[in-house]
């Protein structure tokens, strides 16, 4: 069963560090993000599944 929650409007949440992050992998030989064509994979224990467009 699913209620309305009485706290108030979550604020954005904040990155306690206050630095952007980006993993190793989406970078190039120089430290730049790649612009190369990324894919997503995705594992599924629940069959087939059809690729998002």
């Amino acid at each position: 069963m699913m209620r309305p929650s009485s706290a108030p409007k979550a604020s954005p949440s904040s990155d306690r560090t206050g630095l952007k992050t980006t993993h190793p992998e989406l970078l190039d030989e120089n430290g730049e993000v790649t612009n190369e064509e990324l894919w997503a994979v995705r594992f599924s224990d629940e069959g087939l599944v059809l690729p998002e467009a």
